[in-house]
């Protein structure tokens, strides 16, 4: 787990700096059009690396972390 934080992590900073470098060579470019290109770029190479092995479903203690409680008074209305 500790391996796919880091993983994520790094990937995340790498894909920021691909954003700087753009924004930088290029000032005349909106950086919130520069950031929505390179999301459907980083989207869809992501894609061709997983092809249909995407990461999907929550392991039940999460599911069950989400769900309000019974006894929530909150939850209902008055």
């Amino acid at each position: 787990m500790i391996e796919a934080i880091g993983l994520a992590l790094v990937t995340g900073t790498v894909c920021g700096l691909i954003n700087g470098i753009i924004l930088v060579k290029f000032p005349e470019l909106s950086s919130m059009i520069v950031t929505l290109a390179t999301q459907i770029i980083f989207r869809g190479i992501a894609q061709i690396i997983l092809e249909t092995n995407s990461v999907g479903g929550f392991p039940s203690w999460f599911l069950q972390k989400s769900q309000p409680a019974k006894s929530a008074k909150w939850s209902r209305m008055p």
